[in-house]
């Protein structure tokens, strides 16, 4: 025996008696880990054997190998579930041992049948689709027979295996033994070693098959002999099918392969010598041209198809490719995508002189190209480089401009230039960052108006005070006393000051704008004498009405607002005088505006052009009028509320601002609001009503604000009413319990500590559930009802109120509670 063969063969005795061993130690320690390494083993084996037959079955000269190879495949998968399934794995809870012995019973008999089927598919046609989609079905079949509990027990806890489990066993040790039998009848296809070792594998599978009738637990001996057994099969299975085969390539599995290659060697001999026996020298120089025009002209057929796949992927490539070649740099070759993207043709642009003026027509520009254009060919000529791709900006044919980067490269003789168009991803950048600066815009705004809404919250309580005092004290002073004009005066600067926290409580959306249909002039020439009144006299005032009607839907309090924050802001930046000027006009905007300013739909708007000959600004200024306590005024000048406040009340009017200024040339904002389709338009204010009718109705307040409950008092005592009053919710809960007998009205503020408005009135109509209610609040009661703190349904007076609003709602409220009872008495 040879060395080398000596060596094997002492090596195969080595292993195959160290594995058992290590495996028989492994059971002692646990027999779990035991199982899993034999069955891991066997799986890992039966997958080689189907990848190694999945990549070579062109190759297989018949179907026993490609049969052996998908269907312990299959095998290998039902023998992972089986080993997933294994008691102690804990992996298919409530199956007990009885799943993994159906899973190996399954598997088994597939194993089986397909030891029996392969020899007879020798010499026979069989596709691998139709082999393969068999397996699938019948192994997919198995599988939903077991897991839907149709599969016969095959092992029971306390009783051991069950008679189906052990006659399959003699069942498939049969089938096993045919298997034998019609592989010994084909042994002359195989070499002795390969029949011999798939002869001991089937062996190895019947003895693995007998030790399985015996065992009454999962992890006895007779169980482990049984896989032991099962791994020498698939060991022989590995040393007759993958180590011979790939070891072995000229004897392979099927001794007909080696017969075919070596009588093909034998006719290439013998044609050989025949050949070389009829050749002469006239032949010879015949075949030697016949060689030599073929080569030619498959060279020729191979240069034509290179040609062919190299234009159709430079066609396809999304680069605009172009190359020039000689001391003239004549264009030699331009892409499809070249022209789809520049729309210049071959026949425009024979030399690359001709480019540059196309490309680059303003002649500034293309002198600062070909500056920096020379100085990285100079730099790549210098340091034996490439040339460094360059960004520059073509103008196409049709006058439209491309951002491309432009990288060269010199191949052979030429110089090609690789151009990618980066056109879109610029404009999806600069699209980013606009919206990136408006989110970040509204977040700051989000946050400043949070600020706001607290503070014209709290400023409400303050106004309710002083217009519901002065109410009270004009209601005393004679209309010839020159006092009523004082305190007339300082109640219109309360109302404008009431505007103002509405403006507050919009700008941080704590007060749902009360948007209706107006009219955009009337509300301008309205706000005009407050303009002459802000902007000062050394500034002229120029209004440019359109005649034509604007019909929007806006809140004319927070538009006059928006007015009165942009001329104060005017004022400001004409220190010595000028101009400030309004102007309206009507425009339809279309998709191209709005995609180029990032907001608005399109449609039909009016524009307020809104401009003054101050100071102007720069660029970085003009980014930031808009965010809050942003100012360029000195300390104590501003408080850089204003435009973030006129920035605010035009975003919720679906509108949107353009600056346009520069620094000396004065500023010039233009407004853009939708118009609407509408002839209602609000007209003047009514007079103020004369006050309501007072009674003798007894009224629960519940009010923590110290300044306005005496004032709410005084306003209901002196109209006759009788007032039990509280300082928070749980107070007004005691007191109502006190006095539920006389308490005919509910009057509570929506904020207060210990217990809101609304938990005191819940809790208090648990008791009384007709006693009406009025709710008072500092925030509008469309928002309220949004936050659900009111009903829908509920009655509100909104801060700041005046005497009026409170009695007439007081008597409303009651008068209808007394028409409800007087109609359910009749």
């Amino acid at each position: 025996m040879p060395e080398s063969s000596r060596s094997e063969y002492l090596s195969n005795i080595g292993i195959s008696t160290a594995i058992p061993i290590g495996l028989y130690l492994c059971s002692l320690y646990s027999y779990l880990l035991f199982h899993s390494l034999v069955e891991i083993v066997t799986i890992a084996v039966a997958f080689i054997l189907f990848i190694l037959t999945l990549n070579t079955r062109k190759y297989l000269p018949n179907n026993y190998l490609k049969l052996l190879g998908i269907g312990y495949a299959f095998i290998a998968l039902i023998d992972l579930l089986h080993t997933l399934a294994y008691k102690g794995m804990n992996l298919f809870p409530g199956y007990g041992s009885n799943l993994p012995t159906q899973l190996w019973i399954s598997a088994r008999y597939l194993q089986a049948l397909t030891l029996c089927v392969a020899p007879l598919l020798i010499g026979r046609r069989a596709h691998t689709r139709i082999i393969f989609v068999g397996y699938t079905a019948v192994a997919s079949l198995l599988l939903a027979i077991i897991y839907s509990g149709n599969f016969p027990d095959c092992f029971i806890e306390g009783e051991g295996l069950t008679p189906f489990k052990i006659g399959s066993e003699y069942v498939i040790s049969f089938i096993l033994l045919i298997s034998l039998y019609l592989l010994y009848r084909k042994r002359n296809l195989f070499n002795n070693r390969i029949y011999l070792l798939l002869l001991s594998s089937i062996t190895c599978t019947v003895i693995s098959e007998i030790s399985f009738t015996a065992y009454a637990s999962v992890y006895g001996v007779a169980n482990m002999i049984g896989h032991l057994a099962k791994l020498a099969a698939f060991y022989f299975i590995y040393r007759a099918i993958l180590v011979t085969g790939l070891k072995e390539p000229f004897e392979l599995v099927f001794k007909n392969l080696k017969d075919a290659n070596d009588e093909l060697c034998r006719v290439n001999i013998n044609l050989e010598h025949e050949i070389e026996e009829r050749t002469c020298a006239e032949n010879e120089l015949i075949l030697a041209r016949n060689d030599l025009e073929m080569r030619v002209e498959e060279r020729t057929a191979a240069l034509q198809a290179s040609e062919e796949r190299f234009k159709s992927l430079a066609d396809t490539s999304p680069l605009a490719i172009c190359a020039t070649a000689g001391v003239e740099q004549k264009v030699t070759y331009m892409n499809l995508t070249f022209f789809k993207l520049f729309g210049y043709s071959l026949d425009e642009i024979q030399r690359i002189d001709q480019w540059w003026p196309l490309a680059y027509p303003d002649e500034n520009y293309r002198i600062l190209v070909r500056e920096e254009w020379t100085k990285r060919v100079t730099q790549a000529i210098n340091t034996h480089t490439e040339i460094e791709p360059m960004e520059v900006e073509v103008t196409c044919k049709d006058g439209s401009l491309k951002q491309i980067l432009w990288e060269f490269k010199t191949i052979g003789k030429e110089d090609w230039g690789f151009g990618l168009d980066l056109t879109e991803r610029k404009r999806a950048e600069e699209e980013r960052k606009k919206l990136e600066d408006q989110l970040l815009h509204s977040q700051k705004l989000e946050a400043v108006g949070t600020l706001a809404g607290g503070i014209a919250h709290d400023f409400n309580n303050i106004l309710t005070a002083i217009v519901g005092y002065g109410q009270l004290t004009l209601m005393k002073i004679p209309h010839d006393d020159p006092v009523r004009r004082n305190v007339e005066h300082m109640l219109e600067s309360a109302e404008r000051a009431a505007t103002l926290t509405q403006s507050l409580l919009a700008f941080s959306r704590k007060q749902i704008s009360e948007r209706k249909p107006v009219e955009l002039n009337t509300i301008i020439r309205k706000v005009e004498k407050f303009l002459l009144r802000v902007i000062g006299e050394d500034v002229a005032i120029h209004l440019t009405l359109a005649e034509q009607e604007f019909p929007i839907l806006a809140d004319a309090g927070q538009l006059e607002q928006v007015f009165m924050n942009l001329a104060t802001n005017a004022r400001d930046a004409m220190p010595h005088g000028g101009s400030f000027m309004i102007k309206t006009s009507c425009v339809e905007l279309d998709g191209n505006f709005i995609t180029a300013d990032g907001y608005g739909k399109p449609g039909s708007y009016v524009t307020i052009s809104v401009a003054d000959t101050g100071t102007g600004m720069n660029e970085e200024t003009k980014e930031k009028i808009f965010e809050p306590f942003f100012t360029t005024k000195e300390v104590g000048k501003g408080s850089g509320l204003g435009l973030a406040m006129a920035y605010g009340i035009i975003n919720q009017h679906e509108g949107f601002i353009n600056v346009y200024s520069e620094p000396g040339k004065g500023t010039t904002l233009h407004i853009y609001l939708p118009l609407i389709n509408s002839s209602t338009i609000d007209g003047e204010k009514k007079a103020e009503e004369p006050y309501p009718q007072g009674g003798t109705e007894t009224i629960l307040l519940a009010e923590d604000d110290p300044h306005l409950q005496p004032l709410s008092v005084l306003i209901l005592e002196q109209m006759g009413y009788k007032v039990i009053t509280a300082s928070n919710g749980e107070e007004a809960v005691a007191k109502f319990m006190e006095n539920r007998d006389k308490i005919q009205l509910l009057l509570l503020d929506i904020m207060m500590p210990k217990k809101s408005g609304r938990e005191a009135a819940d809790e208090i109509r648990m008791v009384d559930p007709t006693v009406p209610v009025i709710f008072i609040s500092g925030y509008s009661s469309e928002l309220l009802r949004e936050k659900g703190l009111i009903e829908e349904d509920a009655a509100m007076i909104n801060k700041p109120m005046t005497p009026n609003v409170l009695l007439k709602k007081v008597r409303e409220i009651l008068d209808k509670e007394w028409s409800s009872e007087k109609s359910g008495m009749d």
